[in-house]
């Protein structure tokens, strides 16, 4: 149902809804509304278990001297139902509590006398570890390990089968446990390495990468544009959500009417300056009247998801099917290869050393030639460019004067392709997902230090 546009169509929605009563709600949106929610809640609860990492992992800052072992894995972290590394470890923990209650196992524990340690295991960075009384975790990998070669060397046809067997299940648990941090508890219990491995992708060693962790945790990052990269339709490779064949026929078909609607729309010219808030200005472009009924056309026309119920198409699906539709204008394959746009290499050798105000007006040029019109290109290059190259969407920071960043190299459109500060940028936009950073963002981004050795490496 749309929302009153003004009180006198929301007074005659009122008297419909009197009489009619609420439309009723498809079961097919109501599951997509049940998945929404449970995506919503599981970001909450894993952006809880983040900030709780922080504030137990700040203190050893003080505590630690720059030599000492972090012990991360001795140090436990509440992780809730609802998150990701707890979803992720339950049938994993079921098949280990089954492994470790299996006659096998049981007679390996009572063999080598550690039944009498106690009951609580986990795997560990590729150990199997019991929990004694003390609190210390005993490997067990090398003793288990002993004991089936014992077996394999000695033992009964069913023995080597069983020892076999149990063997097998343990190397099928230790990847299981790489897919939640690399380690994998009997109870519900996770530790802070554990997190930091599934969280992070990578665990500090030293006091000075424990700081810099804290760096990455604390870091703020702007809310992301609605429209992401204008590239949910027409993803790199194939993905889910991407669009069938027959789907891009019909979205072809339909560009040159957009593209047309769009050049009238517009009475500007081309340049890297005309729009300097892009987003703000396309966005005004999809929401006009004519383009929602359109659009709303067009995805019932493809059996888009978000309209199979008769739902009206949101805003954010809205946005990103003109921007596609926008792009089958242009006479070049979408989305065409990384690091192109219509056919341009944008990281061609050619390019180095060259502005991003030189390059972005190459692109603009390709995509004249192409089919975009010179009052649309500069637009045009915005939709393309978000998905390509993010980076050289990146804002001058508006709290920065024109004159001191220009002085301070702090311009984007002056930042030269293959520079520390190209480089920096594209490094801030790839860890952002997207182009909402402007350049001081940026740098302080890319300039956080290395949180663990894969990252440093």
């Amino acid at each position: 149902m749309k929302p009153p546009s003004n009180p006198k169509n929301g007074h005659v929605l009122g008297k419909h809804l009197k009489k009619h009563g609420w439309p009723a709600v498809s079961q097919a949106q109501r599951e997509q509304w049940a998945m929404q929610f449970r995506q919503h809640r599981r970001n909450q609860n894993d952006g809880a278990v983040r900030e709780r990492l922080s504030e137990q992992m700040q203190p050893l800052l003080q505590i630690k001297r720059q030599d000492d072992k972090l012990e991360l894995d001795e140090l436990t972290v509440v992780c809730e139902p609802g998150s990701s590394l707890d979803q992720r470890s339950r049938k994993p923990r079921e098949r280990f509590l089954q492994f470790l209650a299996s006659p096998t196992f049981q007679a390996f524990l009572e063999k080598t006398g550690f039944k009498a340690l106690g009951s609580e295991f986990r795997l560990s960075e590729g150990d199997l570890q019991i929990r004694d009384h003390i609190g210390y975790w005993i490997p067990l990998k090398r003793t288990f390990e002993d004991e089936v070669w014992k077996v394999y060397s000695g033992g009964t046809e069913k023995e080597k089968i069983a020892a076999h067997k149990m063997e097998k299940d343990l190397t099928d648990l230790m990847y299981l446990g790489k897919k939640t941090g690399d380690a994998l508890y009997s109870s519900r219990t996770y530790d802070v390495r554990q997190a930091l491995a599934f969280y992070a992708l990578d665990v500090p060693q030293t006091v000075d990468q424990l700081s810099a962790m804290l760096g990455w945790f604390n870091l703020k990052l702007p809310q992301a544009p609605l429209a992401g990269n204008y590239a949910s339709l027409t993803p790199y490779g194939p993905t889910p959500g991407a669009l069938s064949a027959s789907a891009m026929d019909v979205l072809k078909d339909a560009s040159g009417k957009v593209m047309n609607l769009l050049k009238a729309f517009f009475e500007l010219t081309s340049g890297f300056r005309d729009f300097p808030d892009a987003d703000s200005t396309l966005a005004a472009f999809f929401d006009a009247p004519a383009l929602i009924d359109v659009a709303e056309k067009i995805a019932r026309s493809i059996n888009l998801y978000a309209v199979s119920d008769g739902q009206s198409l949101p805003r954010a699906d809205r946005v990103q099917l003109l921007a596609t539709v926008l792009k089958f204008s242009i006479d070049a394959p979408v989305p065409g290869l990384p690091g192109t746009v219509a056919g341009y290499d944008l990281y061609q050798p050619a390019n180095l050393g060259r502005t991003l105000k030189e390059v972005r007006s190459d692109v603009e040029k390709q995509l004249e030639s192409k089919g975009a019109g010179v009052k649309v290109s500069a637009l045009m290059a915005h939709l393309f460019l978000a998905q390509s190259a993010p980076e050289m969407l990146i804002k001058q920071d508006p709290a920065v004067p024109d004159d001191t960043a220009k002085v301070l190299n702090q311009d984007p459109e002056n930042i030269k392709v293959g520079s520390a500060g190209w480089i920096n940028m594209r490094l801030a936009s790839a860890v952002a997902g997207d182009r909402r950073l402007n350049f001081t963002q940026a740098m302080a981004v890319a300039r956080q230090a290395p949180a663990g050795p894969t990252r440093k490496n």
